[in-house]
């Protein structure tokens, strides 16, 4: 009998420890928390041998684009967790384990864009670096990650756009002029102005551009005319040739110079036409003005520039008229185009 008192005795501890589970066995695991496991327990795949060469990377240091040297840079790209989603803790992981910043982590990635033509492996690495550097606060990182997805004509998930440019937003709420042009795109209205007016004064020309633009539109003229001096000022040709519509006659000229010293070729044709112009309503010095502007336009390939040059050569009665008529019908045979198309210039 004492034998079945001892077993009546330890049976209800051993129904108990039988029937009670612990509370992380009590629910099944959901599937993402099984991913999860599966990928943490995953060791990083090997990363491509030429995906940054050494050489590459030395270049780079050397010419001060990449200011780390190759060796974190290898140690990072050889261990890169390539199956880990993007994330703040991650980006704060590989900057504290190799030493280095968001912007590093950024910059690794652009070289890895820049040069993923010869080595398709590497866009998949310079995204998936893109989206960690966002994650960690760099903000060119996230606008070139944000054009990368809407260049790709929808084939990557909606949502995930809406992710990227949830950090395209944060960085332009913390003043990265980049990212302010493209929430202001993305905008409408008066906060499209406003982004665009903010970005300007962070030093993006172009926010001046576009804030000209809106200006203009609504009729604010003298509003337009500031932003785009504004920007002139930050080296925007853009701007200039935008002033040059709505100033002074007297101003004019002065204003296209700049523009066309900042590379506006269009610029370049309206002070061509204005001095030809000009040469007709008897200025002096007008017609010298206007052949070497002409020439200007015709260095950037156009075929309107040659003829201009050869047309107010001809009224100069100078020599240089036959080299101008020459290239341009050399010209016009390079590009196809048949039959004269002098006196097609428009007049201002």
């Amino acid at each position: 009998m004492r034998p079945l008192l001892l077993l009546r005795r330890r049976l209800p501890p051993l129904q108990r420890a039988l029937t009670t589970t612990p509370a992380a066995y009590a629910q099944p695991a959901s599937p993402a928390r099984l991913r999860a496991a599966r990928a943490a327990s995953r060791p990083p795949p090997a990363a491509p041998a030429d995906l940054l060469p050494t050489a590459l990377l030395l270049q780079a240091h050397k010419s001060s684009l990449l200011p780390v040297g190759p060796s974190s840079i290898h140690a990072l790209i050889n261990t890169y967790p390539i199956n880990t989603p993007p994330s703040p803790a991650l980006c704060a992981t590989l900057c504290s384990t190799h030493s280095l910043t968001p912007r590093h982590l950024g910059l690794v990635a652009h070289m890895l864009l820049r040069t993923s033509s010869a080595v398709p492996a590497r866009l998949g690495y310079a995204r998936h670096l893109l989206a960690v550097a966002a994650h960690g606060g760099d903000g060119d990182s996230a606008v070139t990650l944000y054009g990368l997805l809407r260049r790709a004509q929808g084939r990557f998930a909606a949502d995930e756009g809406r992710r990227v440019f949830a950090l395209v937003r944060l960085a332009a709420e913390g003043g990265h002029g980049g990212a302010m042009l493209v929430v202001g795109d993305a905008a409408g209205g008066a906060e499209a102005e406003e982004w665009w007016r903010r970005a300007g004064e962070a030093g993006e020309a172009v926010g001046w551009y576009k804030f000209g633009l809106a200006r203009e539109a609504r009729g604010d003229v003298a509003g337009a005319e500031e932003a785009w001096r504004r920007g002139g000022k930050e080296g925007s040709a853009e701007c200039w040739e935008a002033l040059g519509r709505v100033v002074g006659e007297e101003e004019r000229v002065g204003v296209l110079e700049r523009a066309a010293a900042a590379g506006a070729t269009g610029a370049a044709r309206e002070l061509a036409a204005v001095w030809e112009a000009r040469g007709e309503g008897g200025v002096e010095g007008a017609w010298g003005w206007a052949r070497e502007w002409w020439g200007v336009v015709a260095e950037g390939g156009s075929v309107e520039g040659a003829e201009g040059a050869a047309r107010v050569g001809r009224r100069m009665g100078d020599k240089s008229a036959e080299g101008w008529e020459e290239r341009a019908a050399e010209m016009r045979a390079k590009a196809g185009v048949v039959g004269e198309t002098r006196g097609a210039e428009k007049r201002p």
